[in-house]
């Protein structure tokens, strides 16, 4: 618990967590104008633009149709939510890894770890308090980026459409949520292969390869001729399953190929984050360290 109350303090009073925060929360501000204005109602000019693309349209050759079929489709508040916010929150859990590396990564590298193992020197509670503190850290992260942008893409459709057509309130909060969680994880995953490594940059080498293995994995074209056991075990299909709740594909002949829910997921991040934590304890154990 004093190790634990040390990292806290440290967390708190570190500019680097202030300036992370800072620029999670300008940077949620402003992304949702990427997304609202597919959200804006149709106009009177949009209209007309429809009404002389079917008055050009000779007779016969669109039987059934109508202006309205020339007009584009404004995102309802469940779009906003499936296709705005939910691949936000994938950028975001690659931005909360990134920042958590640099972390962790600040403190090996500068020697500063070195001169706290002369005071608190057993390591494995060093580990413990520090990947605690960084789980922490990328679960705040997340969780400032889904609220802000959420209540702002909120507050902006409510201006454009009118209370009545906000909706999607449980999946918003099943995102926010699972969003959250995902942070923790990838804090505690980022800190504990930075614990592993011996610092920011072999951590980062080691996702780069992960993700490059995980597009080449899906790098065929089509993703149903990747075997479906090879597609459970791909950490961008798990966060998206955590994520959205879900992700499946289908093979040519019609059936569910894979499907991956949000419990399988739950369980898979926990156990990548423990299996983490098995490797990289006795290996810092062992490990010499200068500060």
């Amino acid at each position: 618990m004093n190790a634990l109350r040390a990292e806290l303090s440290r967390l708190r009073y570190r500019r680097r967590t202030m300036w992370s925060l800072l620029g999670v929360l300008l940077v949620s501000l402003m992304v949702p104008v990427m997304w609202m204005d597919a959200a804006r109602p149709l106009d009177d000019a949009e209209r007309a633009q429809a009404a002389e693309i079917f008055a050009s349209i000779p007779a016969g050759e669109c039987v059934g149709c109508s202006p309205a079929d020339f007009t584009r489709d404004p995102w309802t508040f469940g779009d906003v939510v499936n296709t705005g916010l939910m691949p936000y929150a994938v950028m975001m859990g690659a931005a909360v890894l990134l920042i958590v590396l640099l972390y962790v990564g600040s403190d090996l590298r500068s020697g500063a770890v070195g001169t706290q193992l002369t005071f608190t020197p057993r390591r494995r509670v060093l580990v413990a308090a520090r990947t605690a503190v960084a789980g922490l850290l990328g679960g705040v992260l997340m969780a400032t980026a889904l609220v802000t942008s959420t209540v702002v893409s909120a507050v902006w459709f409510v201006a454009m459409n009118g209370y009545a057509a906000l909706d999607a309130t449980t999946s918003l909060l099943a995102l926010v949520i699972s969003g959250t969680f995902y942070g923790a994880v990838l804090g505690a995953v980022g800190a504990l292969l930075t614990f592993l490594l011996g610092g920011a940059s072999g951590a980062g080498a080691l996702v780069v390869g992960v993700f490059v293995a995980n597009l080449l994995a899906l790098w065929t074209g089509d993703e149903v001729k990747t075997p479906a056991w090879v597609l459970h075990l791909l950490p961008t299909q798990q966060g998206i399953a955590l994520l959205d709740g879900s992700v499946q594909g289908v093979n040519s002949y019609g059936t569910l190929h894979y499907e991956i829910r949000r419990t399988e997921a739950v369980v898979y991040h926990l156990a990548v984050t423990a299996l983490a934590a098995a490797v990289t304890l006795p290996v810092f154990e062992r490990r010499d360290i200068r500060n």
